[in-house]
């Protein structure tokens, strides 16, 4: 290092005899102080100085080459270095900042590779539930292209209940034991109920097509069967049960419960008798005030009725009993029909091994 300064110190010196050689020439123009021998002096003196400085000069050489050997053998930890981030200065700064540049580019490329796959990895607990059914029979009537989940497929539902359970709301269907059967998710019961012709206000009706249905879905009911008699008589599905008993006797509970509510006595009138016996036929095929063809139930002959229906219950007193205890259906029985003569008809139709029941209250008459 100290060479390096006297080299340095010599240079000057040079500059400073040149500055002193350079002068020379104005001493022809004007009066100088520096005299030629004095001029000569500077001159040898300064050539010397130029001998010292190339020798210095190579020997500073030779040392710089020596560090630059020692560089070269210690480059690859230098670059290694740098590429691992730390902070470099000049050239060599330049070169670790782009290899640590590319480092940084491959660790981002693995951390997206990263989360990607995290990204596409399912999660238990955020997964969306499937929708796939989980029955055990082939999937029958008109549930088969609804979500039902089936936990026994051999015991029959006999009641339905909307309710939330661990956390899931469904209709939940039950045997005659309390027994759970299977559901079916909330979520999907609006479509359900509008594609079959349902009503949400028809409590009664809709949970008993639902029970029924789901039996017919798990195959334990033979499927609808419609009969071909509409004046009344028993048909081969009525089986042993007197259709005309069972309409008489429904028809005579209603009018108790009528007098017993301060209002006048029924009359049997045969048209609300031969439409209410076709609607219970129908409610075989579709458990609604929709008739199956897809007409509204409340238009016969030149006559507008207002109805009610039910299903499932095993003789005139429960299904009596049944509507009394619905607001809806209640209010249908205890309404004024004076305007046209207070006139009902019974229906009472037996398909599947269930009764279906129907009242048929004239409303309007066209023709009056």
């Amino acid at each position: 290092m100290s060479k390096k300064i006297l080299v340095v110190l010599l240079a000057a010196a040079m500059a400073v005899s040149l500055t002193a050689c350079n002068q020379q020439p104005a001493e022809e123009n004007s009066s100088s102080s520096v005299t030629q021998e004095e001029y000569d002096a500077l001159k040898e003196q300064n050539e010397q100085l130029q001998a010292e400085l190339d020798e210095l000069k190579g020997e500073t050489d030779g040392e710089a080459e020596g560090e630059s050997e020692e560089d070269a053998e210690s480059g690859t930890s230098s670059d290694t270095s740098a590429a691992n981030g730390e902070t470099t200065s000049g050239t060599g700064a330049g070169t670790g900042t782009g290899t640590a540049a590319q480092g940084n580019t491959q660790t981002a490329a693995g951390n997206t590779a990263q989360t990607s796959s995290q990204a596409s990895a399912p999660s238990s607990t955020t997964s969306t539930p499937t929708t796939q059914k989980t029955n055990t029979s082939s999937g029958k009537g008109p549930l088969a292209k609804y979500t039902v989940n089936v936990q026994d497929s051999t015991t029959p539902a006999v009641k339905v209940t909307g309710t939330t359970l661990n956390g899931k709301s469904a209709y939940y269907f039950y045997s005659a034991d309390g027994k759970l059967l299977g559901d079916i998710p909330t979520q999907y019961l609006g479509t359900i109920i509008n594609e079959n012709g349902l009503s949400y206000a028809e409590a009664d009706e809709q949970k008993a097509w639902f029970v029924e249905n789901f039996n017919i879905y798990r195959g334990l009911d033979g499927g609808s069967s419609s009969g071909s008699s509409s004046s009344g008589s028993s048909s081969s599905s009525s089986g042993e049960v007197d259709i005309e008993d069972l309409r008489q006797e429904v028809f005579d509970l209603v009018n108790e419960e009528r007098v017993a509510n301060g209002m006048p006595k029924f009359v049997m009138d045969d048209t609300a008798m031969e439409y209410a016996q076709i609607r219970a036929e129908e409610l075989s095929d579709k458990f609604s005030h929709t008739r199956p063809n897809g007409d509204d139930g409340t238009m016969y002959s030149h006559y507008s009725f207002a109805e009610n229906i039910a299903m499932g219950q095993k003789t005139p007193e429960e299904v009596v009993d049944a509507w009394m205890n619905s607001k809806g259906h209640r209010e249908t029985i205890l309404a004024d029909y004076s305007d046209y003569g207070n006139c009902m008809g019974v229906g009472v139709y037996k398909a599947n091994g269930k009764l279906h029941w129907v009242l048929e209250f004239i409303g309007w008459d066209a023709n009056a």
